[in-house]
């Protein structure tokens, strides 16, 4: 058994380690539903497409391998800093 003093030293290591250094990017990735979509409407004269996250409707790019969503499309949303990308559909999810 290790001794009291090794494992607050290994537990300050790990601390450490697993801190997020300053100036990090903060990103996470979360499911959401497409709310709805308007075709050629982004800036790019594709369509724009909002997502619904929690009770808000946000608007979000996606990715241009990812055909373009429609309403009622379980995403996985990229969050980086705060700014949503769509990733894609999320597909083959187990029935319960």
């Amino acid at each position: 058994m290790s001794h009291p003093t090794q494992t607050n030293a290994a537990v300050r290591r790990l601390a450490q380690v697993l801190r997020k250094p300053v100036g990090a990017v903060s990103a996470t990735i979360r499911l959401a539903t497409v709310d709805h979509v308007s075709a050629g409407a982004a800036a790019d004269g594709n369509a724009a497409v909002f997502i619904a996250l929690n009770s808000d409707v946000v608007a979000a790019p996606y990715l241009k391998s990812y055909a373009t969503p429609t309403a009622g499309d379980l995403v996985a949303v990229l969050f980086s800093n705060g700014a949503p990308l769509i990733l894609g559909e999320v597909i083959g999810l187990p029935s319960f």
